[in-house]
């Protein structure tokens, strides 16, 4: 999914709300974290997001549509464009957090913008104490201790 230059530049949700909330007290325990590397303008490649409140399938994880928020086969978007949010400007070594089911997206950067394209890293923070996400389950490895870190570079 992910690649150098690659910018996400369609609407997803990093995970279902089933794994970013916590089925007994709603409490989320599951968070997308977003940091630019570059300074972030809203013509240069800033990630939008979908406020909560503009997102009728959030808290609803088992609709066929909730992990696909954009078809890309057929272009059909599943949510009003109008009530999603710019992050920007945004400087440098900044952190933005999110519920991971939050849909967004990464922007392109626009042949008239005055900085360069942005560069930016992400990860997701879960509470220890939750479970394993549908990810997760899915990966044959366990997790990392931290004397394990950082792991070989035949191994990442």
């Amino acid at each position: 999914h992910s690649y150098l230059g690659g910018n996400f530049g369609l609407p997803h949700r990093d995970h279902s709300s089933s794994d970013c909330f916590d089925a007994a007290s709603g409490e989320p325990v599951l968070l997308s974290l977003w940091c630019p590397l570059t300074r972030v303008t809203a013509d240069n490649g800033c990630m939008f997001v979908l406020p909560k409140d503009r997102d009728p399938l959030l808290h609803q994880p088992r609709h066929p549509h909730h992990l696909r928020p954009f078809d890309a086969s057929s272009g059909t978007l599943r949510f009003g464009l109008g009530g999603a949010v710019a992050l920007a400007p945004c400087d440098a070594g900044c952190a933005l957090a999110w519920h991971g089911s939050l849909v967004h997206w990464g922007g392109c950067c626009s042949a008239h913008a005055e900085e360069g394209p942005r560069a930016s890293l992400t990860a997701g923070l879960r509470l220890r104490t939750s479970r394993a996400t549908q990810l997760q389950a899915e990966q044959s490895e366990g997790e990392l201790t931290v004397e394990q870190l950082p792991p070989p570079l035949e191994a990442r």
